[in-house]
C-alpha cells in the first residue's frame, strides 16, 4: 500500500504576509487595471494627455527593470486624479500615499 504524502492545512499565522502594496497597484486597482485607468484617461477628452496601458504596467515595475518602483509619476498624478473624479472613483489619502502599505 503507497503511502500519500498529506501536507497539514496552513493557517492564517502560517502563511507569509501579504507583500506591501505600492501607490501605483492601489490606484491601479481602484480602477479596475492599467487598461481601465488608460481608458479613463483618454475620456478626459485631451488627446495631448494620454496615458498608454504600457507606460501605467511600468509604474509596478521596480527601478532596475525600467519602472518607477511603484510610483506614480509626478506628472502623471494630475490627469490620474482628474479621471478618477470624473469616473466617481475616490482616491483616499492612503491611495496616494508613495509608502508601501
Amino acid at each position: 500500500m503507497e503511502q500519500q504524502n498529506i501536507a497539514a492545512p496552513t493557517t492564517a499565522s502560517q502563511q507569509e504576509p501579504p507583500k506591501p502594496r505600492t501607490q501605483a497597484e492601489r490606484v491601479i486597482a481602484k480602477f479596475g487595471g492599467p487598461y481601465k485607468l488608460s481608458k479613463a484617461v483618454a475620456a478626459l477628452g485631451d488627446p495631448a494627455k494620454t496615458l498608454h496601458p504600457v507606460s501605467i504596467y511600468r509604474w509596478v515595475y521596480p527601478k532596475a527593470k525600467g519602472g518607477t518602483g511603484g510610483l506614480i509619476p509626478t506628472a502623471s498624478m494630475p490627469l490620474v486624479i482628474e479621471a478618477a473624479r470624473y469616473d466617481g472613483i475616490f482616491l483616499s489619502v492612503d491611495d496616494l500615499d508613495p509608502r508601501p502599505k
